[in-house]
């Protein structure tokens, strides 16, 4: 979920400066298990522009 919001930001807002940081967070509340589970990656545009050219 974390990895697919950044891509999208990447490709959605090329046009803004290059330091701009990015942040996103997910936060799974599990009913089943004793635990909640939560991702999150800070970033910025330049750094995920980069690696998406890298994986293509």
């Amino acid at each position: 979920m974390v990895r697919s919001v950044l891509i999208l930001a990447a490709e959605r807002f090329k046009d803004i400066p290059p330091l701009t940081e990015v942040l996103a967070e997910t936060e799974s509340e599990e009913s089943i298990h004793k635990y909640d589970v939560r991702a999150s990656h800070r970033t910025t545009i330049s750094e995920l522009t980069s690696a998406l050219d890298r994986s293509r």
